[in-house]
This record gives C-alpha cells, sequence and structure tokens, in this order.
C-alpha cells in the first residue's frame, strides 16, 4: 500500500467540493487499511493477539498511520479555510 501524497499547491487548486471529496475518499481509504490489519471478530490488531508473528506489520502500520494521519490533518487544515458548501 502506497500513500499517493498530492502537494499543497495540488490540494489548493481542487475547489472547494472537490477537495472535500477528495478527503472523504482518503479518510475511506485509511479507515479501510486499518480494518485490513484487524481482526474481523474482535477487532484487536493482529499483532495484540500474536506479537511475535506480526511485528513487522506493526512497524508498517505505526509507520503509515502517521503519515496517514498527518496527511488526513493537512487536507482538513486547507479545508478549514475554505467556504463551507451547501448540501
Amino acid at each position: 500500500m502506497i500513500l499517493k501524497i498530492k502537494s499543497q499547491k495540488e490540494l489548493e487548486q481542487l475547489n472547494t467540493r472537490n477537495l472535500l471529496a477528495y478527503y472523504k475518499a482518503e479518510r475511506k481509504r485509511h479507515f479501510a487499511f486499518i480494518s485490513s490489519i484487524t481482526c474481523g471478530c474482535c477487532g484487536q490488531f493482529f499483532w495484540e493477539t500474536n506479537p511475535k508473528t506480526f511485528l513487522k506489520e506493526k512497524e508498517f502500520y505505526d509507520q503509515w498511520n502517521k503519515k496517514w494521519n498527518d496527511y488526513l490533518l493537512f487536507i482538513k487544515s486547507i479545508l478549514n479555510k475554505r467556504e463551507h458548501v451547501e448540501k
């Protein structure tokens, strides 16, 4: 899984409606990423149930989750400077 990060210039060129749609899509991809490494029945991360086997997955998760959260916060900060969009 590779996070495709748009530059600030690319994000600012999007109109508000498209930027909001992009933010929602990125947030959905982030949730899908998290659910792909959790148990379907109990919701625990795989490395919590079997730490030795899934140690590399935990490192991968820690790395990408931080980047993704920072990216979502960055998009949100741009959205906060924009006008509100009517539904």
